[in-house]
């Protein structure tokens, strides 16, 4: 007999649903398009992320009084595949401010581009949302056209690097 006792069997049986329900998760989050949701423009306006028609979306939660956030817009702006791209809008900067308090984000000057989108999460519908797993901010989430996860988390030189190949 392989198994002396049925607290190996047990175990081996552990092990394997777990492998496999891991394996089943990355599959669906791969594969499942992200749930619409509405975000709030500065002028009081709602936009919505299905509603960005770009190839790529990046989703760039941030904070306006976040000097760590600061210094990654200013990454992301002087990054020449990312600023050539979103010239040619094939990828769209949706910065994400993920909080309810309105007041305090429309209060303190922005640090995004004017080509961005400066947006509110007034929601919480992307720190609620298990599936981005919002460990820290600043984050960057690249999406497809299908709003898909291509990229979770990454650094402005993994993102430069994954985009560059999409290029060619």
């Amino acid at each position: 007999m392989i198994f002396k006792n049925f607290r190996q069997v047990w175990l081996l049986l552990l092990i394997l649903i777990t492998l496999d329900c891991i394996s089943l998760s990355a599959r669906t989050e791969k594969e499942a398009p992200l749930p619409d949701f509405t975000y709030l423009l500065a002028s009081g306006k709602e936009g919505t992320l299905w509603g960005i028609s770009a190839d790529y979306t990046l989703i760039y939660l941030n904070n306006t009084d976040c000097d760590i956030c600061r210094h990654l817009s200013d990454s992301l702006a002087a990054s020449p595949v990312i600023s050539r791209m979103v010239g040619l809008k094939t990828l769209t900067v949706l910065g994400l401010y993920p909080d309810s308090d309105t007041a305090a984000w429309k209060a303190r000057p922005t640090h995004l581009l004017p080509a961005w989108i400066n947006a509110c999460d007034v929601n919480l519908s992307v720190v609620m949302d298990d599936r981005y797993d919002v460990k820290h901010i600043p984050s960057l989430y690249l999406l497809d056209r299908q709003k898909k996860f291509l990229l979770k988390d990454v650094s402005v030189r993994e993102l430069e690097r994954f985009l560059q190949g999409k290029q060619k």
